[in-house]
């Protein structure tokens, strides 16, 4: 019984593992269940970047009868050794015993008969019968014997009749050591069926010579490579008493041990199970030649006293029942291929059984029998460069393939059915840890929005930076005097030299402030305005130590001073900033109290010490004294440790710092065996100092430069600044923009529902002269460009020198899609060049409300929809859009107002119907009253007292009502000769004469198409009024400008309808007065109306004397005589003047070119001045026509005369046809 136990945990745990179930597995699964897996071995990838996939596989065997069989050979040692016995003589201890006769024949040939009796245990014969047991002594057998008998019952239980098995009996010793000794293979059967055959030759077996396994397991290989069907499986069952040799020296010498041949056997798929006799301390040779299963050989020893109780026996019966029961499949293969897209394969990675195909992407495992405890292979990938994602396959397909040993049925599992059951190993793989890019905080910036004009207008400013914020900066250095050399104050000085060349010639300011800081902290220079003067004081201050700073590093205590001071400041906190320079080693802290705070711990160092300073530090992380390491080579890891030390400690080991980093006897400490479990003095001052840091980046902007050599100091410094490198150059750029080029502002014009829910529409004014964009005191006017792609229109701010524009802008009117956003009516301002924090960059246009509200109250509006700015900051990092404020408009209706209109007769008429009107504010004026003159007299204008202005009465009716009126009739006295003649209605009061245009020479007639001027042709009442509009001052023609006039005989389409109308307005030109209104434009005009119009331009001259003999009694008396005074006008040479004669043109001229001032002679003219055929040298209005026609440059001589330097291209007039 003993040896059963034995074997219970010997052959289940060891040798049996390879193919028997455990009972748990047993009894969960159906015979023949096939189970494969894949899966990552490591979801992280290993410090070569690598992922370890591994595959398993495992079948539960079949225990019924098949057609399906194993090929065994059966090696047994007949080495000179097996004659050993197994045990030493001993007593026989039976008490049973059998009766039996004897005949016996004396030497004289008589025959006797007698009684014995025989042990039945030994078959001893005693003439009396044992009183107890049998007491006879008994021989012990041989090894030998005890093999070839378990060797006989192993040939029955393979060779039972219902596995089709076959079984080879190889018996073995040698002489000579070789895989070619024939002679010392004793027996080799080749693989029978017939028991019996095999039986008679292990009854051969005869002990003697060496042990060669060489030679035993070459015979083995021979057998089983001459096998039909190599792919069954094959067992090799090794039995042995002793080391390999001749002695038993061959262990080493590869011709007895037999570990080559061993080797082949396993990888053509056989399983050796080994058999040690009296091995136990020299199974070394026996494992090296046995198969092994999860790192254990398939081996057992058995003793001659196991030997002797039947140990051999019940081993081989055993074996005998692991090789009948078979594999749930054969043939098995499983194929996989890797993801190669994404992975590649890692040379060499594949585990024993893999192969790699020629494609460098497929793996095939050709596994055979499927065995029923799992085996397992592996193999490595690697992501390929710059492959980064979530749940990322690294293989593509995986298929099995195996026959089932039942059925016969070839079974294939691929594609999704294999994902499923399989596996399908997906891997996350995260960018390295780069530092991700800063994110520009809020920049400063506002929207505001004018209130509504009478046009419901608005005008809207979008200002960077905001309007609001005072261009005012506050500057901290806060300086660690344990690294902080004079080159560092020299970076320091040099910063505000160039901060202080940015604010000059601008609104802005900076102030400084200087804070150094040891064991603890000082304030060096006060926060005051940053000028020339002070630099040098700056400088001092950052590169001295102050007197009373403690000993040692704490970079927290400065942080505290710094945020003391910039709190006390009344700057805007966005324009704050921090700027810490140190090497990141600190080692003190601040606690609650405000006391500086140490933490010591116990090191071993010629005896316990207690330690609170750097060097304790890097002996307690197993670093030299002096080396800064980041424990453990990564920082944020070891941050993180560090948090959860601290956030357990608490102040548990904390005490006061009184200035000594080491002592004898502390009050408390972090004692030797706990240093790896708690913050020490370093760690701590590295965690207070990040949060005090964090505190004050929530508020401000804040840098760190590092001025060190040490891998944690940088790494600590680097943790402040999120990853990311700072020197003293970014820090300026920071300070001075606001925003990088790039940058941009989206803005939707306003639309939605205003408070009372009515729906409201904006419209951009998309006019060049209303946008305007400032940049400190310097204004840019809107110059239009090409739009760009689906633009409605595009404008250009600031040249830039380069054929482009410092800023844009893009207006869609029908909208656009911004960074995914769709947008209405909308514009993109588009930033081209840095806005600096210094000086103020503002665009203001027009939007205009489309839709007003009529009925009465307040309307409270939104003139933009949205508007966002997309920043990119100094160090060209983009941040998200921040959305500006939208600014709230509103306008108010009140109850229309009425207004009464009067109408008045004058004082030459009356007034036919109504005269007395009520309109709302804002209507229109319909109706006029018919004036009656009396005798004499003609209807001439209406004058209104509040407006101050003559009107005509069809001007009347247009004219909106916006406050109480008065209308007064006005007239002219009729002339008495030359028909056509007036004078001016009484108590008419001239606001403001038109005025002619004198100083710019300007042609204002052309001449004809044929080529001629026609000097002495009479000129028409329209050319006349053409001229005359032409020569207005521009002031004059828009102060007078109107295209309402109600002559009966001068149109809307006539060319000179503008001429006629805006000079009518003037008061220079006048109708008939008849009763149909007429103005006679193609009549000639005559001299006494051409004076007549000259003269309206000047005040009337004082004089009562007629000048000429034919002017007495004429209506035009009085401007002939003031033209004539005035030195415009001439008569003829009788002393007449001709009044009522038509004008020619010459003479047209002649009085225009008095009138302005315009003369020149010979020696004044060009040499291209522009000649005329019709216009002669010889006749005296030659130079009078010349300057009429030549549109010149001049300059005057001391008499006046001009001197024309060049003639121009004649100016282009559209009136029509004032030749």
């Amino acid at each position: 019984m003993r040896l059963k136990r034995f074997l219970s945990a010997a052959i289940a745990a060891i040798m049996v593992s390879g193919l028997l179930p455990s009972a748990v597995l047993a009894a969960q699964k159906e015979e023949g269940t096939v189970t494969a897996s894949k899966f990552l071995q490591n979801t992280e990838p290993d410090e070569d970047g690598n992922y370890t996939v591994k595959m398993t596989i495992e079948g539960v065997q079949y225990t019924e009868s098949t057609e399906a069989g194993a090929d065994v050979v059966l090696a047994v040692d007949t080495s000179g050794s097996m004659s050993s016995k197994v045990s030493k003589s001993k007593k026989c201890q039976s008490t049973s015993f059998k009766e039996e006769e004897r005949q016996w024949t004396d030497w004289f040939g008589g025959i006797h008969e007698y009684t014995v009796y025989v042990c039945e245990e030994c078959q001893a014969e005693f003439d009396r019968k044992p009183n107890n047991i049998c007491g006879r002594r008994l021989a012990g057998k041989t090894r030998m014997e005890v093999a070839k008998e378990a060797a006989e019952g192993f040939v029955d239980q393979i060779l039972n009749g219902e596995q089709d098995n076959t079984l080879a009996v190889i018996g073995f010793n040698g002489a000579y050591g070789t895989a070619e000794d024939k002679d010392a293979i004793d027996i080799s059967t080749g693989l029978e069926t017939d028991g019996d055959t095999l039986k008679g030759e292990i009854a051969q077996m005869q002990s003697g010579g060496g042990t060669n396994y060489t030679a035993a397991l070459a015979e083995a290989k021979k057998i089983l490579d001459g096998r039909e069907n190599t792919d069954r499986p094959a067992y090799i069952i090794f039995i042995s008493d002793g080391k390999p040799g001749y002695s038993g020296d061959g262990e080493d010498d590869k011709n007895w041990n037999g570990t080559k041949q061993a080797e082949e056997l396993i990888d053509d798929g056989a399983i050796i199970y080994t058999i040690g006799i009296e091995m136990k301390d020299d199974a070394a040779a026996l494992k090296a030649i046995s198969s092994y299963k999860d790192g254990k050989a398939l081996f057992t020893n058995v003793t001659d006293d196991d030997l002797n109780e039947g140990g051999l026996p019940d081993i081989l019966e055993d074996l005998a029942e692991i090789i009948n029961r078979i594999p749930a499949g054969t043939n098995a293969v499983i194929t996989d291929v890797i993801n190669t897209d994404e992975f590649e394969y890692v040379s060499g990675s594949a585990s024993d059984g893999l192969e790699l195909d020629d494609d460098g992407k497929t793996l095939i495992w050709n596994i055979g029998n499927i065995p029923e405890e799992k085996i397992t292979v592996t193999f490595k990938v690697k992501a390929k460069d710059g492959v980064y994602g979530n749940s990322l396959h690294t293989n593509e397909s995986i298929k099995l393939e195996y026959i089932d040993n039942k059925t016969g049925e070839k079974i294939i599992i691929d594609g999704d059915e294999a994902r499923e059951k399989i596996g399908d190993p997906t891997v996350d793989i995260k960018k390295p840890s780069e530092p991700e890019p800063e994110t520009p905080g809020p920049a400063s910036k506002s929207k505001t929005a004018a209130e509504l004009d009478e046009n419901y207008v608005s005008e809207v400013t979008l200002s960077l930076p905001s309007e609001e914020t005072e261009l005012m900066s506050d500057v901290v250095f806060v300086m660690d005097k344990s690294s902080c050399k004079d080159e560092v104050a020299a970076e320091t000085k040099k910063l505000l030299e160039n901060l202080l060349d940015a604010v000059s010639n601008t609104e802005a300011k900076i102030n400084v402030g200087v804070i150094v800081f040891g064991g603890d902290a000082k304030t060096v220079y006060g926060l005051k305005e940053l000028d020339n003067s002070e630099l040098d004081a700056i400088y001092n201050a950052a590169a001295n130590r102050p007197d009373g700073l403690l000993s040692g590093t704490n970079m927290e205590a400065g942080l505290i001073e710094a945020e003391n001071m910039l709190k006390a400041s009344q700057t805007n906190d966005e324009r704050k900033y921090v700027i810490v320079v140190s090497d990141g080693l600190t080692r003190l802290f601040t606690g609650d109290d405000g006391n500086v705070k140490i933490i010591f711990h116990q090191i071993e160092a010629d005896g316990i010490r207690y330690f609170g300073e750097m060097t304790g530090w890097c002996v307690a992380n197993g670093f030299g004294d002096g080396e800064f390491k980041v424990p453990g080579g990564d920082w944020d890891n070891y941050f993180d440790k560090v948090t959860g030390w601290v956030e357990s400690d608490g102040d548990k080991f904390t005490v006061d710092f009184t200035g000594e980093s080491t002592t004898a006897n502390p009050e408390k400490y972090v004692p030797l065996e706990e240093i790896d479990q708690h913050a020490l003095s370093v760690d701590r001052a590295f965690y207070d100092a990040y949060q005090a840091y964090d505190t004050l980046k929530a508020e401000y902007n804040c840098c760190g430069v590092y001025v060190g050599s040490s891998e944690l100091g940088e790494a600590f410094m680097s943790a402040l600044n999120g990853g990311r490198t700072v020197d003293f150059n970014i820090i300026q750029k920071k300070i001075n923009y606001l925003l990088d080029n790039g940058s941009k502002v989206v803005d939707e014009i306003g639309i939605g529902t205003d408070n009372h829910g009515n729906s409201y529409n904006f419209d951009f004014v998309n006019e060049a002269e209303k946008i305007t964009l400032s940049v400190g005191n310097n204004i840019y006017n809107a110059e239009a460009v090409q739009p760009q792609d689906g633009a409605s229109a595009s404008y250009g701010f600031a040249p830039d020198g380069n054929s482009g524009y410092k800023y844009e802008l893009h207006y869609y009117e029908d909208g656009t899609v911004f960074d995914g956003r769709s947008c209405g009516e909308c514009f993109i301002w588009e930033i081209n060049v840095p806005v600096t924090n210094f000086e103020r960059v503002q665009l203001k246009y027009n939007v205009k409300l489309t839709d007003p509200q009529t009925e009465n109250g307040t309307y409270i509006v939104e003139t933009n929809k949205w508007a966002a700015l997309y920043p990119e900051d100094s160090l060209g990092n983009q941040g998200e859009s921040q959305e500006f404020e939208k600014p709230e408009v509103s306008y108010t209706n009140e109850a229309a107002k009425e207004y009464t209109v009067r109408f008045e007769e004058g004082k030459h008429g009356e007034l036919d119907g109504r005269t007395v009107f009520t309109y709302d504010e804002g209507e229109i004026i319909d109706t006029v009253p018919d004036v009656d003159a009396d005798s004499g007299y003609r209807f001439d204008s209406w004058y209104c007292e509040e407006l101050d202005k003559y009107y005509s009465t069809s001007q009347v009716k247009n004219i909106t009502v916006d406050r109480d009126l008065t209308f007064v009739a006005a007239y002219s006295r009729k002339g008495s000769g030359g028909g056509g003649g007036y004078e001016l209605p009484e108590g008419r009061i001239e606001k403001e004469k038109p005025k002619l245009e004198t100083e710019e020479h300007f042609q204002y007639i052309s001449g004809y198409p044929d080529g001629l001027v026609r000097p002495n042709a009479n000129i028409t009442r329209a050319e006349v009024a053409t001229i005359f509009y032409r020569l207005l001052e521009d002031s004059s023609r828009q102060l007078y400008y109107t295209t309402y006039q109600d002559f009966s005989d001068v149109n809307s389409t006539r060319w000179y309808l503008k001429a006629v109308a805006t000079l009518t307005n003037a008061d220079i030109l006048h109708g008939d007065g008849n009763a149909e209104n007429t103005f006679r434009p193609d009549d000639s005009i005559t001299r006494a109306e051409f004076a007549t119009i000259v003269s309206f331009f000047d005040d009337l001259s004082s004089s009562d004397e007629n000048h000429f003999s034919d002017i007495n009694g004429h209506w035009a008396a009085d401007y002939i005589n003031s033209a004539y005074e005035k030195g415009w006008i001439a008569g003829y040479p009788d002393g007449t003047f001709h009044p009522d004669s038509a004008i020619t043109r010459a003479e047209a001229v002649t009085l225009i070119n008095n009138v302005l001032n315009r003369e020149v002679d010979k020696d004044g003219l060009c040499y291209n001045t522009k000649m005329w055929p019709d216009n002669p040298e010889y006749t005296w209005y030659y130079y009078e026509i010349l300057e009429a026609t030549n549109y010149h440059e001049y300059t005057r001589d001391d008499d006046e005369a001009e001197d024309w330097t060049e003639i121009r291209p004649n100016k282009i007039w559209n009136e029509g046809s004032a030749n």
